[in-house]
């Protein structure tokens, strides 16, 4: 089976439904306590137990895509309600405690899924950019997990070369001088930015660019070095203690990444947790 990515899942789901295949759509209604995943979740079920999209997995996933299969063989929509702990006659002997509600929605073969997509995954004009200030190696394998996570994902690099790397369809290319960035590429409130161009002077130059535009995330990858360079730099240029807190420097949530590929991971980690806070999600954390 294919690993996809929520857009991906629904994007193949609403392929197979519009050319032919009856599918039962899963969606969390209603959950309390500590449940697998909150309402935002859902997933696609066909009559053989296919999936795409997940509402969690383990127990809770297993029994819903029975109860939608059974919904699909009598072409009919319901709800079902789990519970997750050992109190109930009815559980599945979970100790997260909680309780989910879900939905069942029986989707026919033909259905046009323009608001089925609109209602999932709706077009959120705060949601912001995830914005890559360098293509080298550590940028490149971000891009792919970002992409991968479901952030508008940017790369910008001086260096066509450094461009001339495969990217995932989706992540949008500039081959641009790091010059009046904010002119080129309007830099707004909602936007996640990260700076790892190949050298301290031009890194330098783009956060005193790119904090006066006052992004949501605003990281600089570096060494303990760098970043009392960073840090003394700024300062001398009149940027405030305050002013300059507010970078995440070194980028970057602390696990002894060393590897391209793994300090990539740690960078999409911080991004995910810094995401969480903005759309106030249920499981955020207070900070990062």
């Amino acid at each position: 089976m294919k690993i996809m990515n929520m857009k991906e899942a629904l994007d193949e789901a609403c392929k197979l439904i519009e050319n032919g295949k009856d599918m039962c759509l899963v969606t969390i209604a209603e959950s309390s306590g500590s449940t697998p995943r909150s309402i935002d979740a859902f997933m696609f079920v066909d009559i053989d137990g296919n999936i795409w999209g997940t509402v969690g997995g383990g127990k809770v996933e297993y029994a819903s895509i029975n109860d939608a299969k059974d919904f699909l063989s009598r072409k009919e929509s319901g709800t079902k309600q789990y519970f997750l702990d050992s109190s109930s006659r009815e559980n599945l002997q979970m100790i997260c405690g909680g309780n989910i509600s879900a939905k069942f929605e029986f989707i026919p073969s033909g259905t046009n899924c323009d608001n089925l997509k609109s209602r999932l995954i709706p077009q959120d004009e705060n949601k912001g950019r995830a914005i890559i200030f360098g293509g080298g190696h550590v940028g490149s394998h971000l891009s792919k997990v970002l992409n991968y996570l479901g952030f508008d994902c940017i790369v910008w690099d001086d260096r066509k070369e450094c461009l001339n790397n495969e990217y995932d369809n989706g992540v949008k290319l500039i081959i641009e001088p790091y010059d009046n960035v904010d002119s080129k590429l309007h830099i707004s409130k909602n936007d996640y930015v990260m700076i790892m161009t190949s050298g301290h002077v031009s890194d330098l130059d783009l956060l005193k660019q790119i904090l006066k535009t006052s992004p949501w995330y605003l990281g600089c990858i570096g060494s303990s070095s760098k970043t009392n360079f960073i840090i003394q730099e700024l300062s001398k240029y009149g940027y405030k203690k305050e002013e300059i807190a507010t970078i995440h420097l070194p980028v970057g949530i602390k696990i002894g990444a060393e590897s391209p590929e793994e300090i990539a991971i740690s960078i999409a980690a911080e991004l995910i947790a810094s995401r969480s806070i903005k759309e106030n999600r249920r499981k955020a954390p207070k900070s990062i």
